[in-house]
């Protein structure tokens, strides 16, 4: 299946306007090897988790951001089929997180209303695939397959340019936290 036509001329642009001037986190992978070879941790992704201040916790067999612990929750990632699922799966999490009152705080976040939700899940899933895009992981039919399935879900024409707006904030929030 083709998703080319989710990624409109809007969500181009605010990619391009993401990725201005961070040029730097396209660099060569330097991988660290823990056991499973086809999982490698990646330094430049970690700085950037690091840098951010997000509390984590690498266990359990679903991936969950907790707005009332403030709490990202990953499995561990040699429980992923591949390096850019891992980070694909952990950026998406810091997506939510980027939305918490004391950071951006983007109202739908904990509003369970069928469109705030499928909203947010966009949101998280475009700032997952910004950033991931960033460090030059081909992530792109995964995103865009998740994507798909929320905007479909809600069917308001307008939702993919504002999650994709929200993703721009939330990348460069994330981004940022790490210069």
């Amino acid at each position: 299946m083709n998703y080319d036509g989710i990624f409109s001329n809007i969500a181009v642009d605010i990619v391009r306007q993401a990725t201005r001037g961070v040029s730097q986190w396209r660099k060569p992978w330097s991988p660290v090897y823990f056991g499973n070879r086809n999982v490698e941790r990646v330094p430049v992704a970690d700085a950037i988790l690091d840098a951010s201040g997000a509390r984590f916790i690498y266990r359990g067999s679903r991936a969950a951001y907790s707005p009332s612990a403030d709490l990202i929750g990953v499995p561990h990632h040699l429980t992923f089929k591949s390096t850019a699922d891992f980070y694909s799966t952990v950026f998406h999490e810091m997506g939510h997180w980027s939305g918490h009152p004391r950071r951006l705080n983007r109202s739908t976040l904990g509003d369970f209303s069928p469109y705030a939700s499928a909203l947010e899940e966009m949101t998280a899933e475009f700032t997952s695939a910004f950033i991931t895009g960033l460090l030059g992981m081909n992530t792109v039919e995964q995103h865009a397959a998740y994507i798909t399935g929320f905007y479909n879900e809600i069917g308001n024409p307008n939702a993919l340019s504002i999650a994709a707006a929200e993703a721009n904030r939330a990348a460069t929030f994330i981004l940022g936290k790490s210069r």
